[in-house]
């Protein structure tokens, strides 16, 4: 096999996913959900004050900090701006990652298969698309580099002044990725998966090195660690007190949840051979990484998975739903240990295919490989077109919505009856404090809302409410007020407001 082949490969998916997801997702982009809490946050704090004190709940300053300065870019006009930033680091994590396995010694197969699968891989659709996806993004962008110093660093025969150097960078890097968010504690157990030997592969440097290594991550986390603590105590979260959310959650079904989640390849649309095909993707998948648990061996094999557990183990006290539209930033990290099987998986079939072909068949088993491959990738990116559709409309509702709330008549106090919230198993949409955060930005002063809101869903090309409405839990009060003006909104998705 040609050495440019895996990556005109990566090249041609990169170009697919950009055509079927990133540039229409860039396209038809709009503020939903906590989109408007996370840049109102960004923008009001000084930007020292995001390493001295919590951020809705959050101790996450590197992440609040790349959304400060974007917002200072894109500010509320320019919402597209936001997600091409989210398209550019997909795209940058995947190059990474490649580069990361060249420096742990895989063959151009592996890590660019690897590469593809990772830039693609539906269940995390939420990281492709939501730019309150930016922790996770920016989280792995420090993984993968902190991994790129640690190959080079444990390697015999560099200078123990060069060693220092750059494990001193990868430190460094490690502690950035923990502050845009805490999942990167698992980045040593990776470490440890990349840099052991499988069959075809010797290790990359001697195993007491490695771990001497990945022992050495402790210092950023503990510096982690001991300037959270300096922030808001360890049992304190935006969603509670994570010690009693992991007592009260049954973690084994959870995590059982998760790993069917990444395998299960969603489809919205219509057509259900198209469902067939991408749930044939998911299938696929999964046999690639049993087949790259085989060829990696029992060592690499075991220390893989325990990454692509470390990554989710601080979010096992929250559910996963699979062949859902949310929850894929959860996965996100965790995918890095699985594409790593895949591609191993992929060159070890590969591999098989090239020895098994004899002289009568030497044509029909890679062609029946190859037509494997392009069959999941072509169920990928159509599960990855399906999704960005999904959340196209969720991005069109709530700029319709918005619309219609901007048009309404000067008034102290709003009530909407029927603000949708999310799409019924499907992507967010709105909160009821983001029309004050929104409008006030416009007009210098905004009106008390209070909201119903209501889960919709979309049959043909129609919303329609899915559920009962219920109070919003963000509504600026409670109780009504005479002079109070109810709105019930059109939920049909608009086209864009000119000028926006």
């Amino acid at each position: 096999m040609s050495r440019r082949l895996p990556v005109l490969l990566f090249v041609a998916i990169a170009a697919v996913e950009c055509a079927l997801v990133f540039v229409p997702a860039v396209a038809g982009a709009f503020f939903v959900f906590d989109d408007y809490a996370n840049l109102d946050a960004a923008r009001s704090f000084r930007l020292a004050a995001l390493f001295d004190i919590p951020v809705m709940g959050m101790f996450r300053p590197v992440g609040f900090a790349a959304l400060k300065a974007q917002f200072a870019l894109f500010g509320w006009t320019t919402p597209a701006g936001y997600v091409a930033v989210v398209a550019v680091l997909n795209l940058l994590n995947a190059i990474l990652l490649a580069f990361v396995l060249r420096a742990f010694g895989e063959n151009e197969v592996v890590r660019w298969l690897a590469a593809a699968f990772f830039l693609v891989f539906p269940p995390a659709n939420e990281a492709h698309v939501w730019f309150a996806c930016e922790f996770d993004l920016l989280c792995v962008t420090g993984v993968l580099v902190s991994l790129l110093l640690c190959a080079a660093a444990v390697r015999v025969g560099i200078a123990a002044r060069r060693v220092l150097f750059l494990a001193v960078l990868a430190a460094g890097s490690l502690l950035l990725a923990l502050l845009a968010k805490e999942v990167a504690l698992a980045a040593p157990l990776f470490l440890i998966a990349l840099a052991l030997g499988r069959p075809g592969r010797p290790a990359t440097a001697p195993f007491r090195r490695v771990l001497a290594s990945a022992a050495l991550s402790a210092i950023p986390a503990g510096a982690f660690v001991a300037l959270r603590m300096g922030v808001m105590p360890l049992n304190e979260s935006h969603y509670g007190a994570p010690l009693q959310l992991f007592r009260e959650a049954p973690l084994l079904l959870h995590l059982w949840r998760y790993a069917v989640a990444m395998f299960s390849y969603p489809y919205f649309g219509a057509s259900h051979g198209a469902a067939v095909v991408t749930h044939g993707a998911g299938l696929l998948a999964f046999v690639g990484v049993l087949l790259g648990l085989r060829a990696a061996g029992v060592r690499a094999g075991a220390a893989s998975c325990a990454a692509s557990v470390g990554f989710l183990a601080l979010v096992l006290w929250t559910w996963a739903a699979p062949e859902a539209a949310v929850g894929g930033r959860l996965v996100y990290a965790a995918a890095l240990p699985i594409a790593f099987l895949f591609g191993v998986g992929a060159d070890s079939a590969a591999a098989a295919i090239r020895e098994a072909s004899g002289a009568q068949d030497r044509s029909t088993l890679p062609l029946a490989g190859v037509l494997l491959l392009a069959a999941f990738f072509a169920g990928a990116c159509l599960s990855g077109l399906s999704l960005q559709r999904y959340w196209n409309d969720a991005f069109a509702l709530a700029r319709s919505v918005v619309d219609q709330v901007e048009r309404l008549p000067a008034r102290p106090n709003v009530f909407v009856r029927n603000l949708p919230r999310e799409f019924r198993g499907g992507p967010y949409v709105l909160k009821c404090y983001a029309f004050p955060i929104y409008i006030a930005r416009r007009r210098g002063r905004a009106p008390e809302f209070r909201c119903d809101s209501v889960a919709v869903e979309r049959r043909g090309t129609d919303i329609f409410e899915a559920g009962l409405r219920e109070p919003d839990a963000y509504s600026g009060y409670v109780e009504p007020r005479p002079d109070e003006l109810s709105v019930e909104l059109d939920l049909q998705i608009r086209q864009r407001p000119a000028g926006r």
